[in-house]
């Protein structure tokens, strides 16, 4: 059909299992220009119920939610604003106007009440772009203060994270995609590393998150041998 579940549910592993090659087409993306392969268009769900849990029973945000409305808060304090995981937050925003959708509703939020905004691993570094793109001097300096009350930061890697080049590098995805049911769809028996490379190389995301080439953010401790991974020549 021209709708289909490809990442999350059990539709998504059913799609997976009947035919895989057609599974890692429609997951890949354009390598030229990092959005749409030519007649594939996959788009992220929308909601709360999008990020409360993954696959089977995987919880995401169920609980923090079902915490906050135990605390008599009301879902309508509540939204998720989700989005593409495969994609640079450059792209990101050219090809759905990320950027634009996220201070609308940052801005409708903060109407009513002072707003919090919690980030979790590679969404913390799309809410930093997101910040630099709205405290640009051609759009709204000052606006962060006037709508954002705090930000919440779990796990973001925001000076990057080293097992993004292991993936890009071999494919290798060891404590970073594997979660429930994932480390079986993506293990060396279903799909070789070679093709797991392939795909990864495509995804702007992982490329967002290569660790910073500065020795301010990734340097050795004393005593120890300099491990840092240098581009280029120096000097």
């Amino acid at each position: 059909g021209l709708r289909r579940r490809l990442w999350g549910d059990a539709r998504a592993a059913q799609a997976f299992l009947a035919d895989r090659m057609c599974w890692l087409e429609h997951m890949a993306l354009d390598p030229n220009t990092g959005t749409d392969p030519e007649n594939v268009a996959v788009r992220s769900v929308s909601g709360l119920e999008a990020v409360e849990s993954l696959l089977g029973g995987y919880e995401v945000w169920a609980r923090a939610t079902q915490a906050w409305i135990a605390e008599g808060h009301g879902v309508d304090g509540l939204s998720a604003l989700t989005f593409d995981w495969r994609l640079a937050p450059e792209a990101l925003d050219r090809r759905d106007a990320y950027f634009s959708r996220m201070r609308a509703r940052i801005e409708s939020m903060a109407l009513r009440r002072p707003t919090a905004i919690v980030t979790h691993s590679y969404a913390s570094l799309l809410f930093l772009a997101f910040l630099r793109w709205i405290e640009s001097p051609q759009r709204q300096p000052g606006w962060t203060d006037k709508n954002v009350k705090a930000w919440v930061n779990l796990a973001g890697p925001i000076f990057g994270v080293p097992k993004a080049l292991s993936a890009l590098l071999s494919g290798e995805m060891k404590d970073s995609a594997v979660m429930g049911e994932l480390g079986v769809f993506l293990s060396n028996a279903v799909v070789p590393a070679q093709e797991r490379t392939k795909l990864f190389r495509t995804w702007g995301s992982l490329l967002t998150m290569l660790p910073w080439p500065d020795n301010r953010v990734w340097t050795a401790a004393p005593g120890e041998s300099d491990c840092m991974l240098r581009f280029g020549k120096e000097g």
